[in-house]
């Protein structure tokens, strides 16, 4: 062989290692690069998310709060409440009461964006309800609907004196998923009642079902822990009716992150979501609503740049 030819040869050979070589050092550097802009962009995603959903129920505190806090509504609270006991539901007394009230607490809803407003007597009559569902005129500590969310919340409220906020659920008058923000009535220290929003919960299923900078698999799951189980609380982009349908069981090989959400644990890692996809996911305990809540996007998407350089470098060095 000329010598020519054999440095031909090496020359080739030198360039082949050295693209390879680069390739594999340029490929674990992009490696690293795309693992850490992933890891930033789903934390501030979800920030962002986490903020906007701790808003939303902080003013709807203040709005139940405020309301509560209202001589009219106070008045109106002891007022329907001694006519319910005196003269009871049917009674023109109750109903001229009721009636009433209708306009401004209607106003009050339509303006602000509630489902529904209660006023319940301390005693867990429900005396008032704009929609007049299978709920009205029930008792919440003895009644039908006394393991509700609603029923849960009035208590907490009662008891706690303190404005509170139930867990999501399916709730059976509404015939529709519901959440709702409680508040105490009080007068001269004496609470004589509690004022409930049912919460319009299209607003934090439009928020979490917002895919903005999660490119094509990318999504934000909501759940609650009920005993043994993660229940999620919202539609998913790949389930649209999974909302207090879908369920996993703790301690399962699915669904890894929100289980660890739901305890109240906070991380990021690459791990399989709820279809069993490996993700690259980022979780969150949300207290107030004692929700987990993940953000997460499929690896094959996360780092199909990195994928693409592995698989040109493997035809090279083949």
């Amino acid at each position: 062989m000329k010598i020519s030819t054999k440095l031909s040869v090496w020359f080739l050979l030198i360039t082949l290692v050295s693209l390879i070589f680069f390739g594999y050092v340029s490929y674990s550097s992009l490696k690293k690069t795309i693992i850490e802009q992933k890891k930033n962009e789903l934390t501030a995603i979800a920030n962002t998310k986490i903020r906007y959903i701790e808003n939303f129920f902080y003013e709807k505190e203040n709005d139940v709060s405020a309301l509560a806090h209202a001589p009219g509504i106070i008045d109106a609270m002891q007022n329907i409440g001694e006519a319910y006991r005196e003269f009871g539901m049917d009674s023109p007394e109750y109903t001229a009461l009721y009636e009433d009230l209708i306009p401004f607490l209607a106003y009050y809803k339509n303006i602000f964006g509630y489902h529904d407003i209660f006023l319940i007597s301390y005693e867990g009559e429900v005396l008032f309800t704009l929609d007049k569902d299978a709920d009205y005129g029930t008792n919440l500590k003895t009644g039908l609907y006394k393991n509700t969310q609603l029923s849960k919340v009035f208590k907490r409220a009662s008891t706690l004196m303190e404005t509170e906020i139930s867990d999501f659920e399916y709730y059976e008058p509404s015939n529709s998923p519901a959440a709702f923000v409680a508040a105490p009535i009080i007068k001269r220290g004496r609470i004589i009642g509690v004022i409930v929003f049912q919460l319009v919960t299209d607003e934090i299923y439009t928020l979490v079902q917002d895919y903005s900078g999660l490119g094509k698999t990318g999504e934000t799951v909501v759940a609650s822990k009920a005993g043994n189980q993660v229940i999620f609380a919202a539609p998913t982009r790949y389930d649209p009716d999974a909302a207090f349908r879908k369920k996993i069981d703790i301690g399962s090989d699915i669904a890894l992150p929100m289980q660890k959400a739901v305890k109240g644990i906070k991380g990021l890692a690459i791990s399989n979501d709820y279809r069993g996809e490996k993700v690259l996911a980022v979780w969150e305990y949300l207290p107030q609503l004692r929700w987990g809540i993940v953000v997460k996007v499929d690896i094959r998407e996360a780092f199909s740049p990195v994928y693409k350089l592995r698989n040109w470098l493997l035809i090279i060095g083949g």
